[in-house]
């Protein structure tokens, strides 16, 4: 189960560990055995008391937040903190004596300008964003280009490392690495950066039409660098802690085609990212590999994941993300905004997804599982225990015997109408209407 961090505290605001610990009790006996929380709202400010970053709510009025979720999200920081007790150690504590794994869920670059949706952003960032603004992207001129900043400067990766780091000594069972939240901005022309590929390739990716193969690869070679230097740290800390830190990591699930001048070719989208999972796996760097679509409507097949793992497929856990936030399982003409905000007329007692066909989730994890899946990571799910009739049915995605029951055993996806048909209320419709 996937849970984001600060949308559940930001619905939920618990106040005391026993509140915490309140939200992961359904969880308990189900067939969720492993928790992936998000501990981050972005780089800059993340869901827990730190001595490395900001919290959201650090130094931060109620006022000055621009959403009632950020306020109750920041009330239960302030609470915490006031009375010293962490809601992440909490959440481990209380996982590991209920047989649950407790993974923290690290998002590697979503992050926000100050004006983004009306000053939304400006909750999202802290001091340490003003301080570095010498990391911003830069464009194949030099020139400042984006609010974001480069995977290229040592001292931004090594924020994130000593994040993760703090973390992991919380003693989790895992750290899960989210790649794929905004994962095309991890990457810009950084003079150093170009440099360097061009002493090592002979190439320079400023002077072409299309970005060689060559600045590719390098990307990739950096961000395992940045890979190992994760997977070093956390076994140290874990020897110390006396128990076992895994990694895992969201991927994309997509392939694409490569076009350098006549060249023209179909490769992973993992590699024009920058994540070379092939290597990361061979090196030992990962135990889990979560292939995933990022607002894709199309069903996941993995031939071309067998393909990049090749002789190491067995060494690692294949857990692809799935979510209700998917596509492919909206019904025609649902208001996806919606999912971001929880102000508004007749949208002040919003709960994301919980009117979506949760039958289509069982139908494409099923689907997965078919391929050789291990499990399945389902997103979105810190709501998902108060809808009743949607938590009996999500329960029930673990059962593989009762999902060849009902979908069969051939991988059909999500083409097509779904077996259990289910007609959804649109906005000016009431119940009785059709």
């Amino acid at each position: 189960a996937v849970i984001d961090g600060h949308e559940m505290f930001g619905s939920h605001s618990p106040q005391s560990p026993e509140e915490v610990r309140g939200m992961l009790e359904p969880y308990v006996d189900s067939d969720f055995g492993r928790i992936h929380f998000g501990c981050t709202c972005t780089s800059m400010r993340v869901v827990y008391p730190t001595e490395v970053g900001y919290f959201l709510g650090q130094d931060q009025a109620p006022e000055e937040l621009h959403s009632d979720a950020n306020r109750r999200c920041a009330a239960t920081l302030q609470r915490a903190v006031g009375e010293g007790w962490d809601p992440i150690e909490v959440m481990i504590d209380y996982c590991r004596d209920n047989g649950l794994e407790f993974w923290t869920d690290f998002r590697i670059q979503q992050d926000y300008p100050y004006d983004y949706a009306g000053g939304f952003g400006s909750d999202f960032n802290s001091p340490f964003t003003k301080e570095h603004q010498e990391w911003r992207h830069v464009d194949r001129n030099g020139d400042v280009c984006s609010h974001l900043f480069s995977h290229f400067h040592p001292g931004w990766e090594q924020y994130k490392l000593d994040l993760l780091a703090e973390l992991a000594r919380k003693g989790p069972a895992g750290i899960h690495l989210n790649l794929m939240c905004e994962m095309g901005a991890i990457w810009d022309f950084e003079p150093g950066a170009v440099v360097r590929c061009r002493e090592e390739f002979g190439v320079d990716p400023t002077q072409t039409d299309e970005l060689p193969e060559e600045w590719y690869q390098f990307r990739c070679d950096h961000l395992t660098e940045f890979v190992r230097r994760l997977r070093r740290q956390t076994d140290e800390i874990a020897e110390g802690l006396g128990r076992k830190i895994e990694i895992a990591v969201q991927v994309s699930g997509e392939w694409t085609i490569l076009k350098q001048g006549k060249l023209v070719k179909a490769v992973a989208q993992n590699f024009l990212a920058g994540f070379d999972m092939g290597r990361w796996a061979r090196e030992g760097l990962v135990d889990a590999i979560s292939p995933s679509f990022r607002r894709t409507y199309k069903p996941m097949f993995f031939d071309h994941l067998w393909e990049e793992l090749e002789d190491i497929r067995g060494e690692v856990e294949i857990i692809p993300s799935i979510g209700q936030h998917d596509n492919a399982i909206f019904p025609r003409g649902y208001e996806w905004s919606l999912y971001f905000t929880d102000e508004g007329k007749g949208r002040t007692d919003l709960v994301p997804f919980g009117e979506l066909d949760a039958w289509r989730v069982l139908r494409e994890a099923h689907d997965l599982y078919m391929q050789g899946a291990d499990a399945v990571d389902v997103w979105e799910m810190g709501h998902a225990p108060v809808r009743l009739d949607r938590w009996n049915v999500l329960g029930k995605i673990g059962d593989r015997e009762m999902l060849e029951r009902e979908f069969g055993k051939r991988v059909g996806g999500l083409l097509g109408k779904p077996s259990r048909e289910v007609r959804f209320l649109m906005e000016g419709e009431i119940l009785g209407a059709f």
